[in-house]
């Protein structure tokens, strides 16, 4: 299904002059004369991003709304061909733009589908915002680490007996903190964000030595 699709977009010069280009940076190393054994850093424009897959979720990525009203079409149309369909309800479209640009609603259809326009949808268990900033992800994080901290309170964290190394090293750094922090890589951090962060973690550790 997917290399039918994109055969179909590179038959549109629009959807492809759309396609949004990521650079990749590719190091050569040289093996005669002087350049043996040097490592040279060149950028180059890697293939077009059009679509983050994994498993059943895609997110196809354009420049404009027509492209990506014709990229829609092309999928909901190819998918129908392999048996299988896109979902209206969980389909959604977010606009991210530059700073000082007004955003203007609009709307993107395919097939007799319309699908609603949001300014964050949650994709591999991360929230992901239309402003580019990382309060929103953060926030949901922090939620999901107390959770994952109150399912194993009980048993473990608010035990005083408990090892407080098998507490803390193993069952907080392992599950509470991972969960925490799970692409924390990809995160535009501010002072703020830092500080919230490091204030969490603290209540963590508070919790596991006097409890």
């Amino acid at each position: 299904m997917l290399m039918v699709a994109v055969a179909e977009f590179d038959k549109d010069p629009k959807v492809t002059a759309d396609m949004v280009k990521i650079g990749t940076q590719v190091e050569y190393t040289g093996k005669k004369g002087r350049s043996a054994g040097k490592k040279t850093t060149v950028v180059t424009d890697a293939e077009a991003l059009w679509a983050m897959l994994y498993a059943d979720d895609a997110a196809i990525v354009s420049r404009s709304p027509e492209s990506l009203e014709k990229m829609m079409s092309v999928i909901v149309r190819v998918a129908g061909l392999f048996g299988m369909m896109v979902s209206e309800p969980k389909t959604e479209i977010m606009c991210m733009l530059p700073k000082g640009i007004e955003e203007r609603p609009f709307t993107v259809s395919a097939a007799g589908q319309c699908y609603k326009q949001t300014d964050r949808f949650v994709y591999l268990g991360r929230t992901i915002s239309a402003d580019g900033k990382a309060d929103r992800e953060i926030t949901s994080r922090s939620c999901r680490a107390w959770k994952c901290y109150r399912r194993n309170s009980a048993s473990m964290y608010d035990r005083r007996r408990a090892d407080r190394q098998l507490k803390i090293r193993r069952l907080l750094q392992a599950e509470v903190v991972e969960t925490l922090l799970y692409g924390c890589a990809s995160w535009s951090l501010t002072a703020e964000h830092y500080t919230n962060l490091n204030g969490t973690h603290r209540q963590f550790l508070t919790q596991c030595i006097i409890g």
